[in-house]
Order: C-alpha cells, then sequence, then structure tokens
C-alpha cells in the first residue's frame, strides 16, 4: 500500500492439477483501488495435455474500471515437437478491458491466427505466421502472413523474409502491403548483443 496517494494492489492464482497432471485448472483476481475506487480483473483459466505433444489452453477474464465492465477469452492449441512447433488460437479482447495493460491497438478486438517454426536444420529455422484481427467497433480487418528464415551461429543470426498485409476498412478501398524484410543479430558479449533489421516495399499499397 502507498501512503502517499492512497493506492492498493494485490492480487493472486490458485490452481488445481488432476487426471496424472493432464488437466490443470486455475483463478486469478487482481484488484487496484485508489481514493475508493477499486479496478479489478477476475479469471479462469485451464490447461489439458491431448498428448504428449499438444496442449490446449483456454482463459477468460472480467474486468470492471472507471470506464466499464469488459470481457475477454481466449483459446490456444499448441503442437510441440523436435521438427516443428505450432499453435492456432482465437482471442478476443473487450472495450476498456483490464486494468490499463491492453495497447489502444488491441483494445476492443477479435483476433485468429496461427503461428509455426519448422526447424529444417540445427541452424536454419523457418518461421510462418498468419493472422485476421477485427475491430468490434469499427469492424475494420487487417490479414497478415509472413514467411522467415533465420540462420542461427555462435556468433549471431541472421534472417530473411516476405510479409504482406491488408487492410480492410469497407469505407474505403482496401489498402496492401508486400514487404522484404532482413537483419542480423551479432553477439558482442553474453549479455551484450546489436541487432539491425530493415523493411523493403516490393509492391504499391492499393
Amino acid at each position: 500500500r502507498d501512503s502517499t496517494d492512497q493506492f492498493t494492489t494485490f492480487g493472486g492464482r490458485g490452481s488445481v492439477k488432476m487426471l496424472d497432471n493432464k488437466v490443470e485448472v486455475g483463478a486469478s483476481y487482481v484488484q487496484e483501488g485508489k481514493l475508493g475506487k477499486d479496478d479489478k480483473i477476475t479469471g479462469l483459466d485451464a490447461k489439458l495435455n491431448l498428448t504428449e505433444s499438444i496442449e490446449l489452453k483456454t482463459e477468460v477474464a472480467k474486468s470492471r474500471n472507471q470506464l466499464a465492465t469488459s470481457s475477454a477469452y481466449k483459446a490456444e492449441v499448441r503442437h510441440l515437437g523436435k521438427t516443428v512447433n505450432g499453435s492456432a488460437y482465437v482471442r478476443q479482447i473487450g472495450k476498456a478491458f483490464g486494468l490499463g495493460q491492453v495497447t489502444g491497438s488491441e483494445d476492443a478486438t477479435r483476433k485468429y491466427g496461427a503461428q509455426s517454426d519448422v526447424n529444417v536444420t540445427e541452424k536454419v529455422k523457418l518461421q510462418l505466421d498468419t493472422f485476421r484481427q477485427m475491430n468490434l467497433n469499427t469492424k475494420a480487418k487487417r490479414d497478415s502472413a509472413s514467411a522467415q528464415a533465420v540462420y542461427t551461429a555462435e556468433k549471431g543470426s541472421i534472417r530473411g523474409g516476405v510479409r504482406g498485409t491488408r487492410d480492410i476498412t469497407g469505407a474505403a478501398a482496401n489498402q496492401t502491403s508486400k514487404l522484404l524484410t532482413a537483419g542480423a543479430t551479432a553477439n558482442i558479449t553474453d549479455r551484450l548483443s546489436a541487432r539491425v533489421d530493415r523493411e523493403q516495399s516490393i509492391g504499391k499499397g492499393n
């Protein structure tokens, strides 16, 4: 508790495992209060190990703050393998959800997509990502897909790929972009590294 501005934050999470630890169910609570006005989030989550390499995770939450009472949810299936790691997900964040941790671009949105890492060799990885995000207020949509190859060595890594994005607003013409991406990371010491990234348009947006 901060006696200067009378601001209090507390919370916690509890969980229970069952069925030989294949299922975990949890509940969480966070409350912030200032000058007699309490904001809070309550949530439930569950994780189910379908197989040794596939798990299902779900989360639902409800928040109350000075702006609104809102809710959010997320469901995700993950696969963890020696060669391929991937996930598919859907999540929705209501308007003014949370205690200030949601960015403006994520507020009042629904998003679903998939991503995957493919280990081509010990040093080469292919990263794939695609999603659609919709603004629940304006109904505007954004579609995105990207592919990137990463080569990792002891002294650092280099990467290159492509990314395409299409914005569908309804009121105006759709906007599209196609980019080449490239970057490199150099490991200077065990704790210090330098990174550079570059994006180059390869087509006109329309």
